[in-house]
């Protein structure tokens, strides 16, 4: 694992925008306008009248559905207390329904298909085919992301089909953009990016720009899916323009934010920062701490893959403080909505036990009069009772503890069968553990007579034969050269097979004897690329590698590390096809420490003493690259790659192995980044110094 995936693993630097899925960004207007918004709290402080009021708290609760979705919740809690007349369905149906929203951006995922599944009940007692299609669109979002998917497939759909019944061109751009999440979910990407689109047109012919923009982040995501980066980026791009020409802040958070992910996918970490820097500038000056956090958090990601460790850790504390900052303040704004809650139920008791009272106070007399002649019918049964039972006690007290004895034994019995169960499973376990390791060194031996009996025998054989034609025969100069050369490859190929057995064997019994020196590795390189300079000229492959101007120094046994370089040196000629390029590139930098295992709640009192330094040696080539299969037994003894040599090289399975095991043996790290069809990168890394 190379040092950038191991630090994004130690701090846990993994966030995911809630804006960037398709369900909420199918708001009509995920703008967070600040005029807006303190607009309308500004009526709601001055509003006194119960009509107007709730008007402005229906609103806010909509506005609020996605920025702040707990204050939201607040808001409607408020205007539902307000509204309690039948006349007034539809107005109770838009808050629940809004509720639901905020709900489920919230994650209550319950309470979210409750008070939507009140709205949709208010709407279909009305006939109201428009907002009942609202309501089965957001309950099928709110399945969904339940993951839910039979169920929410179902409500998509019916929503989907009124809408086009209805002609109703708003309800159906809603429906067709959760359709597109449920082919999302289902990774039918072609039929989510298609429904996408259709929704972009018919934001488009509304003139509702804003909109589309937010479709197009969707868009971006699909094609991300499907690793179309460049078309992603062309649509994060749209995206942003149509934000900066409207002045939409907290949306233009949201697409730096999606335009720094996109980057970093696409391995283009410098890009990615200046995009995290905008986000983080513009989310600070609006207040959007949940978007800065996330800007952060990719910043974060982004250094990292820089190599630029120190800043890496700065913005993952930023990340951190906010995070402390968020929790805060939801923890008050739902104590808020417990307060509003609980008053909301004291009221409603009140109104109940107000209604209680009357049929309590009529039956009051016939209760107390029930109960007075309960009691003495009891009276009378447990007089009569009692002179019966008592002759019955002693006998059930006999049966009582003799059950009581027979209970202890079988209890006793169970108890000694259980720790004999346990013995025999440890003991099968045991068995069974040395059964793998027999079978595994089974197979070993197996592999290693195959092996032998193939590579070995055969070119044993080619020697013998040449060597008895040269006895028997007479030859001329040029042809015993001709056999001699034959002779001469065809042992050097015995010695590396029988040389990496012997490799392998010193390296896992411990008896591979060391020398560790600080040396300058920029020669060893160059003695390794001089040794294999022939083989690349006869397949005319070109070696790229700037030799670094000043020394670079490594701490390691040099002539290990000479190995480690001629295999890997060795794979990339072997498997890289004719006229293709290899590079040897080497950098030095700061990593972790390999013995420093870290938590999240570490990265606060994280200092540079928990970071070495280290040399970094990688050797990429244009061959096949490697399948997912390939990648699982990529180091591993005799493995067998789908990938063949392009020059009809042989290769005995072994060398990788090798190569890691002397890595590890010298306190370094080794890893292979390849996908299949575009060549694979063998990455070295080693210490600068001894820890």
């Amino acid at each position: 694992m190379n040092s950038f995936a191991l630090y994004r693993r130690a701090v846990g630097v993994v966030f995911t925008s809630s804006l960037w899925l398709f369900g909420i960004l199918a708001a009509p207007s995920l703008s967070a306008q600040t005029p807006v918004l303190d607009s309308l709290r500004t009526v709601l402080s001055t509003v006194m009248q119960d009509s107007a009021r709730v008007r402005t708290l229906t609103r806010l609760t909509w506005e609020l559905r996605v920025i702040d979705p707990v204050q939201s919740i607040i808001y409607g809690r408020e205007a539902l207390g307000l509204v309690r007349q039948e006349s007034n369905s539809r107005q109770r149906s838009e808050i629940h329904r809004f509720m639901g929203v905020a709900y489920r951006n919230i994650g209550e995922y319950n309470k979210a298909a409750e008070e939507t599944y009140s709205a949709l009940t208010l709407d279909e007692a009305r006939g109201d085919s428009v907002e009942i299609g609202h309501s089965l669109n957001t309950l099928g979002r709110i399945m969904l992301l339940e993951n839910n998917i039979d169920k929410a497939s179902s409500y998509i759909h019916r929503a989907v089909a009124l809408a086009e019944h209805l002609g109703d061109e708003k309800l159906l751009a809603y429906c067709l953009f959760t359709l597109a999440d449920l082919h999302y979910e289902r990774k039918e990407y072609p039929l989510a990016l298609a429904t996408a689109e259709k929704v972009a047109a018919i934001r488009r012919k509304r003139g509702e720009i804003v909109s589309v923009a937010d479709v197009y982040l969707a868009i971006a995501k699909g094609l991300t899916a499907i690793q179309r980066y460049d078309q992603a980026r062309s649509y994060i791009e749209q995206s942003l323009e149509i934000y900066r020409t409207n002045n939409i802040p907290y949306n233009l958070v949201t697409a730096n934010n999606a335009m720094a992910r996109l980057l970093l996918a696409m391995q283009r970490p410098s890009e990615s920062i200046e995009y995290g820097i905008t986000a983080m500038r513009i989310a600070a000056s609006i207040g959007a701490k949940g978007l800065e956090q996330e800007a952060a958090s990719l910043l974060s990601e982004g250094y990292t893959a820089e190599g630029n460790f120190q800043a890496a850790l700065a913005m993952h504390k930023r990340y951190k403080a906010l995070s402390d900052t968020i929790l805060s303040e939801k923890n008050a704004r739902h104590q808020a909505l417990l307060d509003i809650g609980y008053e909301t139920k004291i009221k409603e008791q009140k109104i109940q036990a107000f209604e209680r009272e009357k049929r309590f106070n009529v039956l009051l007399a016939i209760l107390i009069a029930g109960i007075i002649m309960a009691l003495a019918l009891s009276l009378l049964i447990l007089s009569r009772r009692n002179k019966i039972g008592s002759k019955e006690t002693t006998t059930l007290k006999v049966r009582a503890e003799s059950l009581a004895d027979r209970n202890d034994a079988l209890r006793l019995a169970q108890l000694e069968l259980e720790e004999s169960h346990q013995q025999l499973s440890q003991a099968l376990r045991e068995i069974q553990l040395q059964n793998v390791e027999l079978s595994d060194l089974n197979q070993e031996k197996n592999m290693i007579l195959g092996m032998v009996s193939h590579d070995l025998k055969n070119p044993i054989g080619a020697v013998q034969g040449l060597s008895e034609m040269m006895v028997a025969e007479d030859f001329t100069e040029e042809q015993y050269k001709e056999f001699a050369s034959v002779i001469l490859e065809t042992s050097n190929r015995m010695f590396a097979l029988v040389k990496n057995f012997l490799d392998v064997a010193r390296a896992e019994d411990g008896r591979m004897r060391m020398t560790l020196i600080q040396f300058d590795i920029t020669n060893v390189i160059d003695m390794a690329l001089e040794s294999f300079r022939r083989q690349a000229l006869e397949k005319s492959i070109t070696i790229h590698y700037d030799k670094p101007t000043s020394p670079v120094t490594v701490y390691g046994d040099e002539s290990l590390v000479m190995q480690v370089l001629d295999n890997l040196i060795s794979n990339a000629i072997k498997y890289t096809p004719p006229g293709k390029d290899i590079a040897v590139d080497i950098a030095e930098l700061q990593v972790l420490r390999h013995n420093v295992t870290l938590f999240n709640d570490d990265m606060d009192t994280l200092d540079e003493s928990a970071f070495v330094k280290c040399v970094r040696i990688s050797i990429t080539d244009e061959g096949p690259g490697l399948t997912d299969l390939d990648k699982t037994k990529l180091f591993g003894k005799f493995a067998r790659l789908s990938a063949q040599p392009t020059g009809g090289e042989s290769s005995t399975g072994l060398g990788l192995a090798i190569t890691k095991r002397l890595v590890e043996l010298m306190k370094g790290r080794v890893w292979c980044e390849s996908e299949f069809g575009f060549g694979s990168r063998f990455t070295v890394e080693l210490p600068s110094q001894p820890d």
